[in-house]
């Protein structure tokens, strides 16, 4: 089980989480705040509580862009 937690303190991230399908990006949440994975389910939360589980594995995160990159096993 992993669990990463994106905001600290008052500064707040505008992350957005997007898998790869066919070689193609979907855009899945934005706004994340709490990723967990259990083996390839992945569940998002982000700031509004809105929570979003996908069959995933994590490939990347580029603070540059705030996008965290999943891929479909």
């Amino acid at each position: 089980i992993y669990f990463l937690h994106l905001r600290g303190g008052e500064i707040m991230c505008e992350i957005t989480a997007c898998i790869i399908k066919d070689k193609q990006e979907e855009k899945v949440l934005e706004t994340v705040e709490h990723v967990e994975a259990k083996g390839n389910i992945v569940t998002l939360v982000n700031l509004f509580g809105e929570k979003v589980t996908i069959k995933a594995r994590f490939k990347s995160y580029n603070a540059d862009n705030n996008k965290i990159i999943f891929e479909s096993p």
